[in-house]
């Protein structure tokens, strides 16, 4: 499996030195980030330790080996759930080398500020100047209706990110291109097993493991969610895994490209286990509405030969429920029926409140549609959800910002015109990855497949105004983009 693998057999420090870190350098090196994150949990002295490391390597990576600090703020997303994996106060792992990478980037840029890339590609520098007028206008707005200072700045700081879109695109290079997928990969294996080992663990209660501290390692840090539910069953819920779904298409789709062999149908079965675990219904509508659109495509088109292959494809979901099931029934067993306890009834607590919220932020639309009601904006509602509930709270009544229906909120707080960016957005990285299909088919549909499932998932879950949402974007249209300046 060529495409994803580095096969050098080089030793892992040769291959830094060289910058192509294999996917087995970046495996291991993710896999003694999350040890030394629960070490740091337990142990907070460490942290004054890792996060000045993190901060030195920043910067040192800016100044001398640019294309390292990208790998780094990658490695951070993709393996860093929601950042926290290193914390000291209010200080965490993603704001450590955000920030420094940021700063240390208009230090050394600003003297020669006309040499940025982005300024050549007047299309996606118009589009990120866009998106900076938009959030700017966002926040005049909700500063003019007098909301919460820190409600604004705790809702918009997650497009601060955004500020790494000319950095990436500074530092990203297509040699760079086969490093990123090792990190992408490693780091997607890394989240399926974490997936996998979880739910094994909480599923079957060793007796002999403090299992309350590994809860509270992946609550506190915001890595996860561990739910028990009905027949023994344990819902190990991670934002990362969006990746696990964005990789599933990635190894699917270049499939119908290169032979099939064990390790592409290894992958698609852990990462699909991930995604079983994860009983996240926005994960699989948006993954079954992109595979009927493909399976569909192929059966107009006659593409006889891509039906086979995804066919195929899907056949590797009979691992996914293997591995499930041997990791729910082993050692001890517990039962076949193993996927009854997540109903899809639009009764259950968590859609019902989904339901319950609609109409009240479609109300609150409709009174500023234009510019939108800023961030920070609070709503009232009714929830069915049990979290929320409680003796003194029986009616569910909820106060919040923060809202399950990922694009009413953008058009509540930003308006038409953030709206409009995103949907830019996508239509710039669709175009060129058009133009880029009959030469790298695997960029083209990694891309394409990224815009369609993140928009999708992000009707009912929001993750495009989140990092982890906002990067994988930010990467495609520096990779599509560089590789026009190169064809």
């Amino acid at each position: 499996m060529r495409f994803f693998y580095n096969t050098n057999p080089m030793p892992s420090f040769v291959l830094l030195a060289t910058d192509r870190p294999s996917f087995s350098f970046n495996f291991w090196l993710l896999v003694i980030a999350e040890s030394l994150s629960w070490l740091a949990f337990n142990f907070i002295s460490i942290n004054l330790v890792i996060l000045p490391a993190l901060a030195g390597l920043a910067a040192f990576f800016v100044f001398k080996k640019p294309h390292l600090a990208l790998y780094l703020s990658l490695a951070e997303l993709l393996g860093g759930g929601l950042g926290h994996s290193f914390e000291y106060g209010w200080l965490n792992s993603r704001l450590v080398i955000f920030t420094v990478i940021v700063v240390a980037f208009v230090i050394k840029y600003l003297p020669h500020f006309k040499s940025l890339k982005i300024l050549q590609d007047k299309k996606v520098l118009y589009l990120w100047l866009a998106f900076i007028l938009a959030i700017f206008m966002s926040v005049l707005v909700a500063w003019s209706r007098h909301h919460s200072w820190l409600n604004i700045f705790l809702d918009a700081n997650a497009y601060l990110y955004l500020l790494y879109w000319p950095i990436w695109y500074q530092f990203y290079s297509p040699q760079r291109f086969t490093a990123i997928k090792n990190i992408f990969l490693a780091s997607v294996v890394v989240i399926s097993l974490k997936t996998l080992l979880f739910f094994n663990l909480f599923v079957q209660q060793y007796a002999n493991l403090e299992l309350y501290s590994l809860y509270q390692w992946i609550r506190d840090l915001r890595t996860g969610q561990i739910t028990p539910m009905s027949g023994g069953w344990q819902r190990v819920f991670m934002p990362s895994q969006i990746y696990a779904l964005l990789a599933w298409f990635f190894i699917f789709m270049a499939s119908f490209k290169k032979p099939w062999s064990g390790k592409i149908f290894l992958l698609l079965g852990l990462t699909g286990s991930a995604l079983l675990i994860s009983l996240s219904r926005s994960f699989w509508l948006a993954g079954i509405s992109l595979l009927f659109i493909l399976l569909s495509i192929a059966l107009v088109k006659k593409q006889y030969s891509k039906i086979a292959k995804g066919l195929l494809g899907l056949s590797s979901l009979i691992l996914s429920f293997i591995l499930v099931e041997i990791f729910f029934n082993l050692p001890v067993w517990k039962s076949y029926d193993i996927f009854s306890q997540r109903s899809i009834s639009t009764a259950e607590p968590a859609a019902n409140s989904r339901l319950e919220l609609w109409p009240v932020m479609w109300q609150a639309i409709q009174e500023s549609p234009y510019l939108g009601q800023g961030f920070g904006h609070e709503l009232t509602y009714r929830s069915s959800d049990p979290r929320i509930k409680s003796v003194s709270n029986p009616q569910g009544w909820q106060t919040t910002f923060a809202f399950e229906w990922g694009w009413l909120d953008i058009w509540l707080k930003g308006g038409l015109l953030l709206g409009a960016c995103f949907i830019a957005w996508f239509l710039v990285i669709f175009k060129r990855a058009q133009r880029l299909w009959p030469i790298d088919f695997f960029k083209a549909s990694a891309a394409m497949s990224t815009v369609f499932l993140l928009a999708l998932v992000h009707i009912f879950s929001p993750f495009l105004n989140h990092p982890l949402g906002l990067g994988p974007l930010m990467i495609f249209i520096s990779i599509l983009s560089n590789h026009e300046e190169t064809s």
